[in-house]
C-alpha cells in the first residue's frame, strides 16, 4: 500500500450513480452498525476513496472480514490506473452479507496476494433495540 493510502470510507446499504457521475450513498452507516438479532443478512455497500502517491497503475487485494464468519467477500488484484495525483473512488456495490454474531467488521487490504493484510476500516456490530424514526413533533 505504499502506493496510496486510503481517504475516507463509508459503508452504507446502497450506492446509486447519477447520469452525471455523482454517486449517492443510501443508508450510510454512521456509528455502529446495529441489528435487533443474529444472524442477520445485511446489504451492504462500500465507498472507498483512495489517495495516490504517484501516478500509474496499482494492483491490491481487498477483504472483508465478518463476525463470526469466514471472510464473506475477498478480491484478488483489483486495479485502478491514475494520471494524476486526484483522488480516486472505488465503489463496491451492495450485496447481503450473513453477519453470524456480534464483532468487528473489518475492510483489509494488501498490496499483493503475499503481502500482510492491514484492517483500513472496521465497524462494530452489535445486538440491540433498532434506532427509533426521529419524531416530528
Amino acid at each position: 500500500m505504499a502506493d496510496f493510502t486510503i481517504g475516507s470510507v463509508i459503508i452504507c446499504d446502497d450506492i446509486r450513480t447519477e447520469q452525471n457521475g455523482k454517486h449517492i450513498l443510501i443508508g450510510v452507516y454512521g456509528g455502529d452498525i446495529v441489528v435487533s438479532e443474529l444472524p442477520v443478512t445485511l446489504p451492504l455497500a462500500f465507498w472507498i476513496e483512495f489517495l495516490p502517491k504517484r501516478a500509474g497503475e496499482f494492483r491490491f487485494d481487498l477483504r472483508m472480514e465478518v463476525p463470526g464468519s469466514a471472510p464473506s467477500l475477498e478480491l484478488n488484484g483489483i486495479g485502478a490506473t491514475t494520471t494524476n495525483l486526484d483522488p480516486g473512488i472505488m465503489v463496491l456495490a451492495p450485496r447481503p452479507y450473513v453477519i453470524q454474531a456480534e464483532g468487528r467488521l473489518q475492510l483489509q487490504l494488501r498490496s499483493s496476494s503475499v503481502g500482510r493484510w492491514k484492517t483500513f476500516k472496521a465497524k462494530q456490530i452489535m445486538r440491540g433495540p433498532a434506532a427509533a424514526a426521529p419524531s416530528s413533533g
